[in-house]
């Protein structure tokens, strides 16, 4: 009977929300209309008030907190309406103090929803209301109580049954309240469980990385020093290596490289076995190999770790790095012994060259002297001893000759300076170019005082070299200059610096004949 009463009155409900939050009306509206009631929505106390007033809602439920008229006023306004004081009220609440029951039994509301509510909950307070406005017209005795709070007075007007509704309702949602807080205490100690299991395993775990980075860092170490050997270092590297496995007391490492092997003193072969290739160059240059000499299973891993399946991977790759520079080095070693037997081989060969051509110079200066002073000696005698024999023309040729042949003894004497020269040891040092070519200038004016030459030298022009070379140099360019300018009715040479491809270049330029570039 009741099932049927229940239904018949749901089918007949209207129920009125206040509510100033869209979002939260629409989804109490989804709710209730879901449930087949009747909705109307107000936005606040004196909207709702106005809707009131036109039609009568089978019941009301109210935000407290609402702009214009809150919800406390909004059910004193209504509970103080003749046509409108039996149709329950139900306060949206949080129910954060004491005082809001005091508060809603003060305005006369029926029943409390806390927020956030919950759904099953809500449909269940609207029924058990609705399902008892009968009994409430029957037992309605109003009882005026002054109740202090908190230093406040209230004077409470709800007849006993909404005064009984509120406390029930106040202490079911404490003990709503109160096993929602017991299960998130339950949930929070096995999340605080789980976490400490995930701590203890994230430890463990951070543990064997910090193993295995000091692994690779200590075989990194080992491979950039130099001074070792590749035997050495990969005898190391062996020793090392059970470091970074999480039983290191029973794990042995071999190393085969090209025949040979390395192996830990506790080496054994077992069932339990690690192994990676060492590529190098595209080619399988060794091979590591992990033990195990007793069974150590990790879950369902096997007796190695995942990370362990990983970090001989890693070090294998890190071998043959080291590998590849080391046969690199290898080979650039050979090669620069070789360059420097070449290099000392050819210096020995131009060393020998040199001397036999210092050697040739100096039988060549020899050799070609004694006839040019005979040649110069003999004309010279035919020009004094026979001078008012001959005529001008032969005299003229014998000067030639006399001529040709002192040119002949300087082309010697500056072929023997170039061969000491090149022989010589270099000294750099900074050298005044501008004062070495004054200087060179005026010992030609005063060997040749009839000619006068226009010379322009550029001043403060300083270069680094060797003192010598460049002032054998200088002396050639300059006599030079000298030299093809002395049919010019005005010679001149000039000595500056000028930039050519980006950097600083000194010249001698003189208004000669001069010569082909071609033939330079």
């Amino acid at each position: 009977m009741e099932k049927n009463k229940e239904e018949v009155i749901d089918n007949k409900i209207n129920i009125l929300i206040a509510e100033d939050s869209p979002t939260q009306a629409e989804q109490l509206r989804y709710i209730l209309e879901t449930e087949g009631y009747q909705v109307s929505v107000a936005r606040n106390g004196k909207e709702a008030l106005s809707l009131l007033s036109k039609s009568r809602p089978t019941a009301v439920i109210s935000d407290i907190v609402m702009p214009e008229m809150d919800g406390y006023q909004l059910c004193r306004q209504i509970k103080a309406d003749e046509r409108l004081k039996d149709i329950p009220v139900i306060l949206v609440t949080s129910l954060s103090e004491p005082r809001d029951v005091i508060k809603g039994l003060e305005c006369g509301a029926d029943n409390f929803i806390t927020k956030p509510y919950d759904e099953k909950f809500l449909l269940s307070r609207i029924r058990y209301l609705l399902l008892n406005r009968e009994f409430r017209h029957k037992e309605e005795v109003k009882t005026a109580l002054e109740v202090s709070f908190s230093g406040e007075r209230y004077n409470i007007t709800s007849d006993r049954l909404q005064i009984l509704n509120l406390l029930l309702s106040t202490y079911e949602l404490a003990l709503q309240k109160n096993l929602e807080l017991a299960a998130a205490h339950d949930g929070l100690k096995r999340l605080n469980e789980r976490l400490e299991e995930l701590v203890k395993e994230r430890t463990a775990a951070l543990a064997e990385r910090v193993k295995e980075l000091k692994c690779l860092y200590g075989i990194s170490t080992l491979t950039q020093m130099p001074e070792s050997s590749l035997k050495e270092v990969i005898q190391n590297v062996v020793n090392v290596l059970p470091s970074g496995w999480k039983y290191p007391e029973i794990t042995c490492v071999r190393i085969l490289l090209e025949g040979q092997e390395f192996k830990t003193e506790n080496f054994r072969k077992t069932v339990w076995k690690q192994d990676s290739p060492i590529i190098s160059t595209g080619e399988q240059r060794a091979m590591v190999e992990v033990y195990y000499l007793e069974e150590k299973p990790e879950r369902d891993e096997g007796p190695f770790l995942k990370e362990e399946r990983g970090l001989i991977d890693d070090i294998a790759h890190q071998l043959a790095g080291f590998i590849e520079r080391r046969r690199a080095e290898e080979e650039i070693r050979k090669l620069n012994a070789e360059l420097e037997w070449r290099v000392r081989d050819r210096t020995t060969q131009l060393e020998a060259a040199n001397k036999e051509l210092e050697t040739f110079s100096y039988s060549v200066s020899h050799d070609l002297r004694a006839p040019l002073r005979s040649i110069n000696g003999f004309s010279q005698a035919l020009l004094e001893d026979y001078q008012d024999k001959l005529d001008d023309t032969a005299k003229s040729y014998l000067d030639r000759v006399r001529k040709a042949t002192q040119h002949m003894g300087r082309l010697i004497d500056d072929m023997l300076k170039l061969s000491r020269v090149t022989r010589s040891e270099i000294h750099h040092e900074s050298v005044d170019l501008s004062t070495m070519v004054r200087k060179i200038s005026e010992k030609l004016q005063q060997n040749n005082p009839v000619r006068t030459v226009d010379v322009i030298i550029r001043e403060g022009v300083f270069v680094t070299g060797d003192p010598s070379l460049l002032q054998a140099a200088l002396e050639n360019l300059v006599n030079n200059a000298w030299k093809f300018t002395s049919k010019e009715a005005r010679p001149q040479f000039e000595f500056g610096t000028t930039i050519k491809e980006g950097k600083t270049a000194c010249f001698i330029r003189d208004n000669g004949v001069g010569f082909d570039m071609t033939y330079v």
